[in-house]
């Protein structure tokens, strides 16, 4: 067992070296470091030139200035790490720390939310067993667990990051949306409390007129921009005035 256990290791850390050396090699070969530049027009073109050179040994052997990036990187087993500095002289180690200080707030949070969405929708699926929620939660997860976590990503940053922000630019929800919205929670409401037909239709109905005018309501005051529960001046609302403690 022990045999099997460092040979694998072994093959491992030979397949990990290996692949550092095909990434190293083609990310020397994907462009020009000194492009920029050469596109400038600056009068000490050439002084930039030759100084970023030598700070990035391009004038050396690729196998010398991987001998020297992969000397930095064993030392992070003594947690002495050294990633080198990019072209423009920032260190890849103080940006490698911003980077993954960020990814561990995003998959903290996404954690969190998934744990508390998955048991809600869970808990929500076995109390209306076999009815159409049931169906439409379950199909839900097989088709988001089915697809592709990359292209869900991508998917997310367009519409989440990129296309909610050129929105909130200009935030104003037509009145399909608002119609689409509604009907949505209305949906997911009757759904979930369940019942005959009757009250499913008016439990549809309430929360639809409810999350309609809500909505509309929050569009009228543009909210989506400023958040707030009122405004507080002195035509809609005036804090009282407590006695100080001298008086």
């Amino acid at each position: 067992m022990l045999q099997f256990i460092l040979r694998r290791i072994a093959i491992s850390a030979l397949i990990m070296f290996l692949g550092s050396v095909l990434m190293y090699v083609l990310t020397i070969n994907s462009g020009d470091p000194l492009a920029d530049l050469r596109e400038s027009r600056a009068e000490n073109r050439q002084q930039l030139m030759d100084a970023r050179t030598e700070n990035m040994g391009l004038n050396d052997p690729w196998w010398e200035r991987y001998l020297g990036w992969f000397s930095g990187v064993s030392r992070c087993f003594v947690l002495q790490c050294d990633l080198g500095m990019t072209r423009d002289g920032a260190s890849v180690n103080n940006l490698l720390l911003s980077a993954a200080g960020a990814s561990l707030r995003l998959v903290t949070i996404a954690t969190f939310l998934a744990i508390f969405i998955g048991v809600t929708l869970g808990v929500l699926s076995a109390i209306r067993q076999y009815s159409g929620f049931d169906y439409a939660v379950t199909f839900a997860a097989f088709l988001f667990f089915s697809l592709p976590i990359f292209w869900a990503a991508v998917l997310l940053k367009e519409v989440g990051a990129i296309r909610f922000n050129n929105w909130m630019a200009d935030p104003d929800v037509s009145t399909a949306a608002m119609g689409v919205v509604a009907f949505l929670f209305a949906l997911a409401v009757a759904s979930v409390l369940g019942g005959d037909l009757r009250r499913q239709l008016v439990t549809g109905a309430v929360t639809f007129v409810v999350v309609f005018g809500l909505v509309f309501a929050f569009d009228q005051v543009n909210w989506w921009v400023q958040p707030r529960s009122g405004y507080r001046s002195s035509s809609w609302v005036r804090w009282p005035r407590w006695p100080s403690c001298s008086s």
